[in-house]
Formats: structure tokens, sequence, C-alpha cells
């Protein structure tokens, strides 16, 4: 694995609050172009004025362009494009979890990073985030595509209070979540397909992997993996990829800065995994395009083929099949037929 130079440099070292090099970030931000004095960053980082000057540096050597010339203060001219631990740190919200944000450049697959995490016992709200996967994976095995730079490929520790039958509701909220926040930056009509995708204009803009280690009828811990297009053109995908994938940017002409969707993301899936499920599942109702859908499902004991109606409330799919039998599916492919 090969972290940025300001990533924390393990999973347990990342139990930290936040960092002081965000904490410098986000007063730059907030003071738009005006100088901000070295002393109020002093004080808003909770840091001596030396280490500022120190963490500013250090800023500076991960691409940050900063301007203080001597006496008039500081600020942050540009972000730099590439991911950085600090600048995520910085664009989040106050919510119910305090998230603990790594950076890679690469590394096997974040999903792993965190599942070592959670088996050690780190709490709830490590997000570890990766430029480039070699072993990048999602659903039933499958390879998942992560071309350097483009997107945004992350694994977040989650410690849900909730029965291990309804597991399914991790899937659903992460999808809510992140098709929210990228309809929320963008205006861009996010959709979802049951169960782990995010769709755009009939293509597929990200996908959800959720693995989970359970005690009993309780989960222990999930690991919620996202992956977003942001930056892809056509020619980013693999050829076999082209006509159903699609990217921010190719619908919608440019993509916000990565940092903010990736903070926009943690924020809505801590406020919609410590919520009630009940209007969580509602505002995925509303933005599924599975439902009402003649469906064909595979994966499961046999191949089913019915009528999807909803979702249940642990995250199952509930289906008619043809005899008028309600089935509850909880796992599979999806293949949608003709509308009903």
């Amino acid at each position: 694995m090969i972290p940025y130079p300001l990533a924390i440099p393990s999973p347990m070292a990342a139990q930290l609050a936040m960092r002081p090099g965000a904490l410098i970030l986000r007063h730059l931000r907030s003071a738009g172009l005006d100088f901000t004095p070295v002393d109020e960053l002093s004080q808003a980082a909770g840091i001596p004025r030396s280490d500022v000057l120190r963490e500013l540096g250090e800023l500076e050597s991960a691409g940050f362009e900063l301007e203080h010339p001597p006496g008039t203060g500081c600020r942050l001219l540009r972000r730099p494009a590439a991911l950085i631990a600090e600048d995520i740190e910085a664009s989040l919200g106050q919510g119910p979890i305090e998230w603990r944000v790594q950076v890679f450049r690469e590394t096997a697959s974040t999903n792993d990073i965190v599942d070592d995490a959670g088996r050690a016992g780190a709490a709830e709200g490590l997000a570890a985030f990766a430029e480039s996967q070699t072993r990048g994976r999602g659903r039933l095995g499958r390879r998942w595509e992560s071309r350097p730079g483009r997107g945004i490929w992350f694994s977040a520790l989650l410690r849900p209070r909730w029965r291990a039958s309804e597991a399914g509701r991790l899937t659903a909220v992460a999808a809510v979540a992140v098709a929210e926040s990228i309809a929320a930056l963008t205006e861009l009509p996010t959709t979802i397909k049951w169960p782990n995708d995010v769709w755009v204009n009939g293509r597929k803009l990200a996908g959800i992997l959720t693995e989970l280690r359970c005690t009993g009828d309780g989960i222990d811990y999930a690991v919620v993996g996202i992956g977003i297009n942001a930056h892809h053109q056509p020619n980013d995908f693999p050829p076999k990829l082209r006509a159903t994938a699609t990217s921010i940017a190719m619908e919608n002409g440019q993509s916000p800065h990565r940092a903010d969707i990736a903070a926009a993301v943690l924020d809505r899936l801590a406020e919609c995994c410590h919520g009630p499920f009940g209007p969580i599942r509602e505002r995925w109702i509303s933005r599924c395009f599975t439902l009402g859908r003649t469906v064909e499902l595979s994966g499961g004991s046999a191949p089913l083929r019915g009528v999807a109606e909803s979702i249940d409330a642990g995250g199952a799919l509930i289906v008619r099949d043809g005899s008028g039998r309600l089935r509850t599916i909880h796992d599979g492919d999806v293949i949608h037929g003709v509308e009903s």
C-alpha cells in the first residue's frame, strides 16, 4: 500500500480527532481569498504557531497552493486534484459519526484495509480511500475497475445496531447516500437499481459492496465499499463497459472536486445509518427504478421472474412471482424486463 504524504500510516492510527491540517484547511476555505493571520490559524487548529507553519509546509508539499507573504497571514489559492485526507476531512459536516480518513495512492482493496481494522476492534468511522486498487472487487466476486485519479473508491467501517437479518439495510442506506449526495451536488437525476447500483440516464454511475461480520443475531461491524465514477471519459472504461457505464463528468460536463463528493457521501451515510430506517426506505423507493418492473433474478437457489414491488424493513426486495405469491429476495442479479 502506498499512502499519500498526508495519509495516516495505518488503520489503527486513524483513531484520532480531526487533524490540525484539516482544521487549518477548513478555516482557510471559509475565509475565501482573504488572508488569515497565522495566530488565528493557531487558535483554530489548537496548535502552536510554529506547528501551524509546519502544517502549512506539509499542505504545500501535498499540492495545495498557498500564499503567505511575511506579516500578512495565509490564504488558499488552489486545491490539488488528488484526494488528500485533510481535504476530505475539512469538507465534512458535523454528524453522528466522527470520520477518520485515510487516502492511499494504491492498495489491493480498501475493503480489506477496513475489514482488518474492524477485526482489530477499530471504532466506527474509519474511511479508507485509494486512487487505485489492484484487486478492487464488486458483488459476486466481480472485478471493480478503478483507474487512477478518475473515480472515488473507498470503504467505510460501520457498527450499526441492527440484527443480522437487517443487514440488507446497509446497501440501501449506502445507495441512498450516494444517489442523494450526487444529485445535491450536480442536480443529476440519480436513480437506484436494486440492490447496489446508482444509475444516471440509463447507465451505471456507482456501485456498492457491503461485507459484514456478525456475532449471534447482531452485526459486529460492516464494511461498506463504494465506487463512484467521477472524471471518467468513455475511453477510460474497458470496451465491454462503455455501453453501460457513465460518470459525473460525462453526464454533467464536469465533476465537483472529488474531496467534496467524498465528504458529502460520508456525511449522508452517517445520517442514514444512524437514523430510523423507515424514512430511508421511503427515499430509496422514490429513486428505485427496479420497482414496478418485471424482473428476472439469478444467483439464488433457482431463477425467479416476477414484478418487483417494494423492499421490506430489512432491505430485501419483494417480488410477486407468476403465481401471485410474494417472494422475499435478499441477494442476486437483477435483469429488468418490460414495465408492468
